[in-house]
């Protein structure tokens, strides 16, 4: 039986095609949270008493690189704050991150650490973040970057840090 296809893309988008299919150009300018429209048409069957199926799909634009900022408790002994970092990377492709940790004066964060992560997949690193000397009761600032070529993500977090002599759970 004869098979004809045809994609339409949204307005302006090339279309190129491959040894493995049809790959859609997607414009740099384009923003997280787009969204763009394609529609497929497969006609099976001699032309005139060809059978039609139509199918679309929306494809959303997402950010190269997500980075998700995670607590794991606090060693109550120490007041090192434990964290877990883990990077998204939605390339097609596989990339080398590197990630840091940033925390407020009077507290060590770990060095940077470098990430590779394969191509739609995560990656994941937990560290911890201690107290230089006495540090005080109170709200810790702490923050993760992710860096991979021209991109980079950003999230932090407060956490409430109650020094051993302080905490009165025992």
């Amino acid at each position: 039986l004869p098979v004809r296809k045809a994609l339409q893309p949204p307005a302006g988008l090339p279309l190129r095609q491959t040894a493995n299919g049809t790959v859609l150009s997607v414009p740099a300018k384009l923003q997280p949270g787009q969204r763009l429209g394609l529609t497929g048409t497969v006609q099976i069957g001699p032309e005139g008493k060809a059978a039609t199926v139509r199918a679309s799909h929306t494809i959303e634009i997402v950010p190269p690189l997500e980075l998700t900022l995670t607590t794991g408790g606090s060693d109550s002994d120490t007041g090192a704050i434990h964290v877990r970092v883990e990077v998204a990377n939605n390339r097609t492709r596989a990339t080398d991150a590197r990630l840091s940790v940033g925390a407020p004066a009077g507290w060590k964060a770990p060095p940077a650490k470098a990430l590779s992560i394969p191509a739609g997949a995560r990656g994941a690193a937990d560290l911890t973040i201690a107290p230089v000397a006495q540090a005080t009761a109170g709200l810790v600032e702490i923050t993760a970057t992710a860096k991979a070529g021209q991109d980079m993500v950003q999230a932090s977090k407060l956490v409430l840090h109650i020094p051993k002599e302080a905490n009165l759970l025992r």
